[in-house]
Order: structure tokens, then sequence, then C-alpha cells
């Protein structure tokens, strides 16, 4: 494992010295290196966060709702933006209880959900931050009243060194969502470079 984390912050390093590739944008942002609770990581270039949420007509049911997503390279917590370009955010876990199909019987197994977030700035100063849903204006702009949003989950979306997309949860802000309880898929930290 030790050989593998080796390469993939070797290839992380290129990334970062060598620049985006030909034609690319020059105002993009810089790599990011995710870290899993397996221990392995990966790096990501062209990322975006992505929040998903749930909309519908107040009249309707939920279930007439549709499923939308708005990108950012900004964390989003209420009101508040926070450009994440050069900062470090952990995912911070707790335990929890869920009933889940095993061996073809219901049980109750415990399971890390993710709780909230800290961001760690370049001077090393630790931020706590709550999964606040992203304030109606941010999330879905000029809804009027008779449309109801509901944020589901934050994600990262990024491009491989390979160019393989991927889509990592974060965290979920409602009941209807949720990531996966797998360590290769829970991400534990993400380095976003400036």
């Amino acid at each position: 494992m030790a050989r593998r984390g080796s390469w993939i912050a070797l290839c992380f390093a290129g990334l970062v010295l060598s620049g985006p590739p030909a034609g690319a944008q020059e105002e993009g942002p810089g790599p990011a290196l995710v870290h899993f609770a397996d221990g392995s990581s990966l790096a990501l270039r062209a990322w975006t966060l992505n929040y998903e949420y749930s909309t519908w007509l107040r009249a309707e049911s939920v279930a007439r709702g549709t499923t939308a997503r708005r990108g950012a390279n900004e964390i989003w917590s209420g009101k508040r933006r926070l450009p994440a370009g050069g900062l470090t955010v952990e995912v911070q876990y707790e335990p929890r209880e869920r009933e889940e199909e095993v061996d073809g019987e219901t049980r109750r197994v415990k399971v890390q959900v993710a709780r909230g977030l800290v961001l760690v700035a370049k001077d090393g100063k630790r931020t706590p931050l709550k999964p606040e849903p992203p304030a109606l204006e941010l999330l879905y702009p000029g809804a009027d009243k008779d449309r109801m949003v509901q944020a589901l989950t934050l994600e990262l979306h990024g491009e491989t060194l390979t160019g393989s997309a991927r889509d990592l949860c974060l965290l979920t802000y409602s009941a209807l969502a949720e990531c996966s309880p797998e360590p290769s898929q829970q991400v534990t930290k993400i380095e976003f470079q400036p």
C-alpha cells in the first residue's frame, strides 16, 4: 500500500508542477488530492463541489419531484460561501445504527456517517463546519413561493489522471439520501490546491 500511496503522491506532485494540459482554461481550479477511509488516495482535476437537491411544487407530492445538481468551487453552508481552493477539508464521521439486509435478513448494523467538516487553512487554522444545507438563493436561485427545494447531498465531482469522471459523496443533508458506507468510498480528507 505504501508503494501505491507514493506513486499517487508522485503523480499528484507532477500534476501540480506541470500545470494544466495544453488548451485547458487557466482559470480552472488546481487539482485535488482525495484521501479515503481505507488508506487509499486519488488525484482529481477539473473538480467541482456538487450540491444535489430535489424540487417539487408545493401542491404536489414529494414523489413527483425532480433531482438536480448545482456546482461550485466553493463550500456552501447556509448563506456562507467559502472558496475551497487552497483549503484542506477533513470529513468527520460518527457511528450510527441502521437497518440493512445481510444474508437475506434485515439486521441493525453500525455504519460511519459524516457529521461535519473541518476546514484547515494554509496557516494550519482549523475551523469546524456543521453540515448546514445551502441557502435557497444559492441552491435554486429564483425559486418562487410555490416551489419546495430540499438539499440532499454534497458531492465532489472531478476527472482522474486517466480521464475518468468520478463522483464522490461527502455528506448528506437529508434522510432521503445516503453516502456509501464502504471505506473505499468514504472520503476522509481533500487537499484542494489553489
